[in-house]
């Protein structure tokens, strides 16, 4: 498993990039992905979304979806959750209300016993 949040600076994802949260593997209960700093041009947020997927159909699955405008683990707020075992398409910019942030991360809290692939739509 690789070692998500030693990544300084994180990976970046602009408006059209695809990042990799969790690479086809699982987290463990507690255990954060890797974090993805969003760039945002001239200021203004762009649609991001995170597409959840697994490698069969788990019997249960909890991901909490965090933002942060600075990449401290406590400044990560959780802006939404999905539960779905067969895989999520998740628009974080209307879960979070508006609210601008510069980085994103998912939190497993039920981890779904298969393998995950998380991935950041910028």
């Amino acid at each position: 498993m690789p070692a998500y949040n030693t990544v300084s600076p994180p990976y970046s994802a602009s408006d059209g990039d695809i990042a990799i949260l969790v690479n086809n593997e699982q987290l463990g209960a507690g255990k954060t992905s890797q974090q993805v700093a969003i760039s945002q041009p001239y200021g203004l947020p762009h649609p991001v979304s995170l597409t959840f997927s697994y490698a069969g159909v788990p019997a249960a699955v909890s991901y909490d979806i965090q933002v942060a405008n600075e990449d401290v683990d406590s400044a990560y707020i959780k802006v939404g959750n999905t539960t779905n075992v067969n895989g999520d398409r998740v628009d974080i910019n209307t879960m979070s209300g508006g609210l601008k942030f510069k980085f994103v991360r998912v939190k497993e809290v039920t981890p779904p016993g298969v393998n995950a692939t998380v991935k950041l739509l910028g």
